[in-house]
């Protein structure tokens, strides 16, 4: 944790920041199977699905596994409490996880912000890939600094059929600074920093867990 407040300069300049060795190998294996337990099952909760990955809400399995895990949901909610600036106690998680299939294309540029109707707070998203990810296989894409310009203007992806789909146009993706992940770490960023990931262009399925760290009012 001496780290991370070490690299918070980092996260206030460019909205995101890469966590090393936040999950171990033995962690990794039991997200992984409760993650593929979670998207065999689709009795629970319907499975969304757009032109670049598919995507369940409320994963029972992988919420169960944090859930149990009482040192690891507590570090998962210090990181949250202390890149927002929050008392642990007033600190919510949702957890969804994203399944891009070889070939899938990759997402549209967008800030996660802007699929939220009535923003109260800023968020934070903890992105962690159950395998090693890079350019070839779906890792994430960020416009450094972005988060500071507020919530920008996006349109609707008409190409895709889901309506689930939206793009902030004229990015340049030269722009960009592309994240490689080991297995094991993760990225966190803010809502509003600018992002998009690259297709998925290798033989296996990218899998990959998001915790969305919110604040709750203060109780006071």
């Amino acid at each position: 944790m001496e780290a991370l407040k070490m690299e918070m300069s980092s996260f206030d300049n460019n909205g995101y920041l890469l966590l090393e060795e936040l999950f171990s190998d033995y962690e990794i294996k039991s997200l992984k199977r409760a993650y593929n337990l979670d998207m065999r099952d689709s009795s629970f909760r319907k499975i969304h699905r757009c032109k670049s990955l598919d995507w369940v809400h409320s994963p029972s399995n992988v919420e169960n596994y944090i859930e149990k895990r009482r040192d690891l949901l507590n570090e998962i909610k210090s990181i949250g409490c202390l890149l927002l600036g929050n008392d642990k106690d007033y600190v919510r998680l949702g957890i969804r996880i994203f399944n891009k299939s070889p070939d899938a294309l990759g997402t549209n540029w967008h800030q996660d912000a802007a699929y939220i109707k009535e923003r109260k707070n800023m968020r934070l998203n903890l992105w962690i890939p159950l395998d090693d990810v890079s350019k070839s296989n779906g890792t994430l894409r960020y416009i450094k600094g972005s988060h500071k310009q507020g919530l920008v203007p996006h349109h609707e992806d008409k190409n895709d059929a889901s309506g689930s789909t939206i793009y902030i146009p004229g990015i340049v993706p030269s722009d960009s600074t592309t994240i490689d992940v080991k297995s094991g770490d993760a990225i966190i960023h803010h809502d509003l920093v600018i992002h998009s990931s690259h297709a998925n262009n290798s033989q296996s399925v990218r899998q990959a867990i998001v915790i969305v760290i919110d604040s709750l009012p203060s109780q006071t």
